[in-house]
């Protein structure tokens, strides 16, 4: 049976690790190429607190440096990204995100993977 865990902070024992804090927080607590598959959806988001666009880009991207610096050769980050809206104008994120992450991956491969998320494979 599968060990899974649900923790504040990074725990070393387990198959299945959810975080249950702000990812930003929990990310610094874990080591160097650790996981094989990271899933969140991105926290902050514009709609959310009514955050103008540029400083939630800067948030993300310092988020975006911490996912890719603890995933392991061969892992995958995927993120949910939403949709920006301002003056009647929907936007999907993953138009911004993915040059960051491109940005962010070094050698890794950043994709695509649907309409409102994000894929970062490490090769």
């Amino acid at each position: 049976m599968a060990n899974v865990v649900a923790s504040k902070k990074y725990l070393s024992e387990f198959d299945v690790l959810l975080a249950q804090s702000e990812a930003l927080e929990f990310v610094k607590t874990v080591p160097d190429e650790t996981f094989q598959l990271v899933v969140t959806s991105l926290s902050g988001m514009p709609y959310q607190k009514r955050r103008e666009l540029p400083g939630f880009l800067e948030r993300q991207e310092r988020m975006l440096k911490e996912f890719v610096r603890v995933l392991r050769t061969g892992g995958s980050l995927c993120l949910q990204s939403g949709k920006y809206v301002r003056r009647r104008e929907v936007v999907p994120l993953d138009a911004f995100l993915l040059p960051l992450v491109r940005k962010n991956s070094g050698s890794r491969t950043a994709s695509s993977c649907s309409a409102q998320g994000l894929q970062l494979s490490a090769g």
